[in-house]
């Protein structure tokens, strides 16, 4: 661990407390983020709206700093609740036809399931692309199953259950070629990710704050290609849709251009102070180019350490491109979880065994902690 990121994990009290692998499940706040968030309650506490000014100066802050985290245009930008929320206005806001197809890979999580799943009132299907000997499903397989129907291909970017990272850069030009809308669910990718939405082309990016980005509950994003934005129909509009905000008794339908309009009303703002905060530290880091490598260097270490001791894992034949800070362990033990829990070591429990996710501030010798544990279940 580099001078850089041995600083960036002196902010997270949890570094201190144990071996932390659920970054996937859910980001620790730093101690950044929660000073950001004493001086919005104290704030809140003793000046009320005095300090509304403020509050919508950092909104446009932290999301000018988002979009620059993930190369995104600041005006096809919007802040969400969270991913099944914003996978519905996507569904519910597109033009559909009897008779369109959505593609998905088999094993999405639910909140890029049930939303299209939805859409079968409106005549549209949802077609489920199998793995093929349970292998995970890859871009070429995805624009291989489409039809002269196909509307919108939606998956992963990494899987949340094995940790496979698709290739959307590929999926989303492919999709665009064929006249296919691309809609990728970010959350566990964004925060450790190199991403450059410029080049990938997805038409609907949708991220979460509370995993790997360290934030908290209640907020997400999405950024949408120039054709989604002009696209999509308002499904729940508000103050913040219109080109005149504070003109409150003017009830005229002028929505903006821009994504904001999507974001509809109030938004949370501890969530947005909070994720401020993880943004900065990760950018004094080295940015996500830099997180990203010492992401991937830990994983291999995590494999090769697991593998001396016979432990297996998902996808060690993946290649670089496709592995992720998602871990799946085969180590098939009931209540593993607790038992590692009680050792100050924080997995998920998954069936066939566990799900280690790592970030940047995790560090070599909760690898070989973990490794050691492990090797005890399985002697």
């Amino acid at each position: 661990m580099n001078d850089r990121f041995a600083k960036l994990r002196e902010e997270y009290p949890i570094c201190q407390e144990g071996a932390y692998f659920q970054w996937a499940y859910r980001g620790a706040l730093s101690r950044t983020s929660c000073e950001r968030l004493r001086d919005l309650m104290e704030s809140h506490s003793m000046r009320g709206a005095a300090d509304r000014p403020k509050w919508f100066e950092e909104y446009a802050r932290v999301g000018q700093l988002l979009a620059q985290a993930i190369n995104a245009p600041f005006d096809r930008l919007a802040y969400t609740p969270n991913t099944a929320w914003t996978m519905g206005m996507i569904a519910q806001g597109l033009h559909w036809q009897r008779g369109d197809e959505v593609l998905i890979p088999e094993g999405e999580f639910p909140s890029n399931v049930y939303p299209w799943m939805q859409l079968d009132r409106l005549g549209v299907t949802l077609r489920v692309v199998k793995s093929r000997e349970g292998d995970a499903v890859n871009s070429q397989r995805l624009l291989d199953e489409i039809r002269p129907n196909t509307k919108l291909i939606a998956a992963s970017h990494v899987s949340f259950h094995n940790g496979y990272r698709l290739d959307i850069e590929g999926l989303c030009q492919g999709a665009r070629a064929a006249g296919v809308w691309s809609v990728i669910d970010a959350a566990q990718s964004v925060g450790w990710c190199s991403l450059d939405l410029q080049a990938i082309g997805a038409d609907a990016f949708v991220g979460v704050g509370r995993k790997f980005l360290c934030g908290l509950d209640g907020l997400g994003f999405v950024a949408l290609s120039e054709g989604m934005n002009e696209e999509l129909r308002l499904i729940a509009p508000g103050p913040f849709s219109v080109k005149h905000q504070s003109e409150y008794l003017r009830h005229m339908r002028d929505w903006r251009e821009d994504a904001g309009r999507f974001a509809g009303g109030g938004i949370a703002s501890p969530q947005v102070f909070a994720l401020g905060a993880s943004l900065e530290l990760f950018e004094k880091s080295g940015g996500f180019k830099s997180v990203e490598p010492e992401v991937l260097s830990l994983v291999s270490q995590l494999r090769n350490k697991l593998q001396s001791q016979g432990i297996e894992c998902l996808g060690n034949s993946w290649s670089l491109s496709e592995q992720s800070a998602v871990l799946k362990v085969l180590i098939p033990h009931v209540g593993i979880e607790q038992d590692l829990g009680l050792r100050g070591i924080s997995v998920s429990e998954r069936p066939g065994g566990i799900r280690v996710s790592l970030h940047a501030m995790n560090s070599a010798s909760e690898l070989d902690m973990l490794v050691d544990e492990l090797s005890k279940v399985v002697a």
